[in-house]
């Protein structure tokens, strides 16, 4: 009975260790997967972010231009009245 009773011990550990085992690496695979999100949540972030970054700078440099020739317009007004 001695022998058995300790062959089911050594069963039950073995068990617990391959649950155990596979419960580790469920979590590492969860984990590399939130890990693969995250860093393609940023890499999407971060074109975003550039892609506003630009636009931002295209609507500044056309008011620029605008700036630049309501000026012209101006000053060759003042000139007419002069």
């Amino acid at each position: 009975m001695e022998k058995s009773s300790k062959r089911k011990m050594e069963w039950e550990t073995c068990e617990e260790f391959k649950i155990s085992r596979e419960d580790t690496r469920n979590h590492v695979d969860d984990v590399s997967e939130d890990l693969e999100n995250e860093a393609e949540k940023q890499e999407n972030d971060a074109e975003r972010r550039k892609e506003s970054i630009s636009f931002f700078f295209v609507v500044v440099v056309l008011l620029e231009r605008k700036v630049r020739k309501s000026k012209r317009e101006l000053s060759d007004c003042t000139r007419g009245i002069r």
